[in-house]
């Protein structure tokens, strides 16, 4: 089960006396869809529609991945973003 970085902040503050902390690589929970108009992404292996750049703010810098915009269908998230692309484009299916 995967917990939320809101479960980890609230057993960060109940450990450390309230103070809140952040753990490298904590996500935040900002996502956003990054536009370029250079990147060619390929279509989602899935349902075939068009997949975006995505970027999560981390505690550690933002964390690149690429979704499908129908099925949620994505890549494993990676800190920098041509590795991220890399992994969406040379996928074997």
């Amino acid at each position: 089960m995967k917990r939320s970085s809101a479960v980890y902040r609230q057993v960060a503050r109940t450990m450390l006396g309230g103070t809140a902390v952040a753990f490298p690589g904590m996500r935040t929970g900002v996502e956003r869809i990054v536009k370029d108009s250079t990147l060619e992404l390929r279509a989602c292996p899935f349902c075939g529609k068009k997949a975006h750049l995505m970027a999560e703010d981390t505690v550690g810098g933002p964390a690149w991945t690429v979704r499908c915009g129908y099925c949620l269908c994505q890549s494993p998230s990676r800190y920098v973003k041509q590795a991220a692309i890399r992994r969406w484009q040379r996928r074997k299916i």
